[in-house]
């Protein structure tokens, strides 16, 4: 992660240099170049992304296979499911606002729950008819993971912290999205049983 960090500082006097060179630098320009790398400063994606060969795929599409199926998932993701945690997000605030590592165990134990469930998932027999948003959900749901066990490995690196705080937001959104998909493939193929 010390590279991100290296690669925006190497960024950044680059830019400083250059309106230096050619004696166009002033401090609103130089605002401007920190402002520019920090809005485009997100930690890179390091995870392999799952593909549909993973899975068992049954080519059964009937209503009790569907329901099967959706029954499958909410297994698979009941270690996700608790509308009473705290969100992830908060979680990390704490843990900044505190320096508490305990709030670090907790978004820790988060990622793990994470990863049973996209683990639980690449077990489930999926419906022909639902691979490509079951891999989305499961590839969300990785990288989600991944992003949390990094702020978590990273918690004491500033630099590193706003790197992935950028793509926590990118991540926590393709995760809502992709659950999104999943639920309206259910409401269009299931029904609201």
């Amino acid at each position: 992660m010390s590279s991100i960090g290296s690669a925006l500082i190497r960024s950044l006097v680059s830019g400083y240099a250059s309106l230096k060179q050619y004696d166009s630098y002033t401090p609103d320009r130089g605002e401007k170049l920190a402002n520019t790398l920090a809005a485009s400063f997100i930690a890179p994606d390091i995870s392999t992304a799952h593909t549909a060969e993973e899975f068992t795929i049954d080519a059964g599409s009937s209503q009790e296979r569907l329901l099967k199926y959706r029954s499958d998932m909410r297994i698979a993701l009941s270690g996700i499911v608790d509308i009473e945690a705290e969100p992830e997000f908060t979680l990390f605030a704490r843990f900044i606002q505190t320096e508490d590592p305990q709030w670090l165990d907790k978004l820790s134990q988060a990622a793990q729950n994470y990863r049973v469930a996209e683990t639980q998932m690449l077990q489930v027999n999926v419906p022909v008819g639902a691979v490509d948003i079951h891999l989305r959900v499961v590839n969300a749901t990785a990288t989600f993971a991944q992003t949390l066990e990094r702020l978590v490995r990273f918690a004491n690196d500033s630099l590193a912290t706003m790197a992935l705080l950028r793509t926590y937001n990118e991540s926590e959104r393709e995760f809502l999205l992709a659950f999104d998909a999943l639920a309206k493939f259910y409401v269009q193929n299931v029904g609201e049983n």
